[in-house]
């Protein structure tokens, strides 16, 4: 059954399609959230707000998106809610452009030609939230900078920032190593 269906039966109270889309995508939920907030405890409990979120809203879906989309677009919300409420998440709007080259930066820029998987998966969980945030959006789900900036509520430049200072950190991190 698609995942649309399945979205159309829970909005009527089907247990069954729940559980069915819950385990189809519950490990992509929480590796969204533990990604962004770094922390076991606290990534199961957005987890489950994004699930309690989608039963809740289930009626809303539109099919303008893979509902896995949808799905974890609701968790990257219920992340950014969190991180906000908890003052660690700094506002970038006001950065200088002029701090990162102008032109959008590839995923391969942004990664470099790190070779040791484990260790840049590492290095990015230490990322700060946006900055995690920012590399997700462009490397995981290929958007463009003006893509993550309407997702994130800044502007292009303040994801440049973020995408600039996401790599340098990165590759100083990796050298440490």
């Amino acid at each position: 059954m698609e995942d649309s269906e399945l979205l159309k039966k829970i909005a009527k109270g089907d247990s069954k399609s729940f559980a069915a889309l819950f385990e189809k995508y519950k490990s992509k939920v929480y590796g969204t959230c533990y990604y962004l907030v770094s922390d076991k405890a606290l990534a199961e409990d957005l987890s489950q707000e994004t699930w309690i979120r989608v039963v809740k809203s289930a009626q809303d879906y539109q099919p303008i998106a893979p509902v896995i989309s949808w799905i974890l677009r609701i968790a990257r919300n219920a992340c950014y809610n969190e991180l906000r409420s908890r003052n660690r998440w700094v506002d970038l709007d006001g950065e200088e452009e002029q701090q990162v080259p102008h032109d959008q930066l590839s995923v391969e820029e942004i990664l470099g030609n790190f070779e040791d998987e484990s260790r840049l998966k590492e290095a990015i969980i230490k990322l700060p939230p946006q900055q995690k945030m920012a590399l997700m959006l462009v490397i995981q789900e290929e958007k463009s900078h003006s893509e993550v900036a309407q997702e994130m509520s800044c502007s292009v430049g303040a994801i440049k920032v973020l995408l600039f200072r996401a790599r340098e950190s990165l590759r100083r991190r990796l050298e440490e190593s």
